[in-house]
């Protein structure tokens, strides 16, 4: 074999070899452990967020939606004990890797403070449908299809928020480009742009650099999942949309968080126009915010919701502190 021979093979060895990593690392990001509810609500009760029995005594009815892309949400609508404030509701969204389970320790604040709540499970997650998990692509037409669902049931001038956590809280932000008629969104350690989060990762747990094995990755989730990596960009989209000055959105991240880092949130913040908040909660670690400094997290959402709904159009009740 001549030299342009052994080059030539060397190149396509390189060249296999990086396709596997794209694959392997791809795969990572799209295939997260499908978790079942109770596995979620046993961890979630041994870190304090929920009481033993208290998810299945929420009062509940099942909700399933048609996802655009062909299979199946589910989820539950949950009702405010004394049966809440008509035409209030607020949709949450999870993170990366659990379910709705996950979203019932935020579903209660918004429970005691009169809001029907509806919980879900993204696609590739819980009982819904879907082989992917597609980190926001997916998952914002996901969200406008529920949100879609929440608006027939009370209304179109229902007063509608949404929440989400970590990948939930960047599909929040990605959902709010689509959805006009929101009153409201809470965006607790959302990440600014998906391919820097992933670089950081890297970085982080593999000590490897982002180049040339992301772009190899993005690559193979295109051709598995159907989106590129480059493509999800919470920040790009506030931009692209001149901030959505009219929407008015609550930023919180904790400020130890090191899995997200918090100057994701200061970039989205920044990046927003009209009302918003940033709230850096101190000592608080990955999507501890709640837990960490929950009086000062429900104080963030009582003055974020007394803007949104002002006066004369109903009060913001909290009969159990919660």
């Amino acid at each position: 074999m001549g030299i342009t021979g052994i080059a030539l093979a060397v190149v396509g060895v390189g060249a296999a070899a990086l396709a596997g990593i794209g694959w392997k690392f791809s795969g990572i990001v799209i295939h997260p452990n499908r978790r079942s509810l109770a596995s979620v609500e046993t961890e979630q009760i041994e870190a304090g967020q929920l009481a033993p029995g208290e998810y299945g005594a929420l009062r509940s009815e099942p909700l399933v939606v048609a996802s655009p892309h062909g299979y199946r949400l589910e989820g539950q609508w949950l009702v405010p004990a004394d049966g809440g404030v008509p035409g209030r509701a607020v949709v949450i969204a999870h993170g990366y890797g659990v379910n709705r389970v996950n979203s019932i320790k935020y579903a209660r604040l918004f429970l005691a403070r009169g809001f029907h709540v509806v919980v879900y499970d993204h696609g590739n997650s819980g009982t819904s449908g879907g082989a992917h998990t597609t980190m926001g692509h997916r998952e914002k037409a996901d969200l406008k299809a529920v949100t879609d669902a929440v608006f027939a049931r009370l209304g179109p001038d229902a007063l509608v928020g949404t929440h989400g956590e970590s990948m939930g809280g960047a599909t929040v932000l990605l959902h709010a480009a689509l959805e006009p008629r929101l009153a409201f969104v809470v965006a607790d350690c959302p990440y600014a742009d998906l391919k820097e989060q992933l670089a950081y990762r890297l970085r982080v747990e593999y000590r490897l650099p982002g180049f040339p094995i992301l772009d190899a990755a993005s690559l193979m989730a295109r051709l598995r999942a159907g989106f590129r990596f480059g493509s999800i960009s919470p920040v790009r989209t506030l931009v692209r949309h001149g901030g959505l000055p009219e929407l008015p959105m609550l930023f919180i991240h904790g400020q130890s968080d090191d899995y997200i880092p918090p100057q994701a949130s200061v970039r989205l913040q920044a990046a927003k126009k009209g009302v918003s908040e940033l709230l850096l909660m101190p000592d608080a670690r990955h999507a501890e915010s709640l837990s960490t400094h929950p009086e000062r997290y429900r104080e963030a959402v009582d003055a974020s919701l007394h803007k949104v709904i002002g006066e004369g159009k109903g009060d913001i009740t909290d009969p159990a502190g919660a």
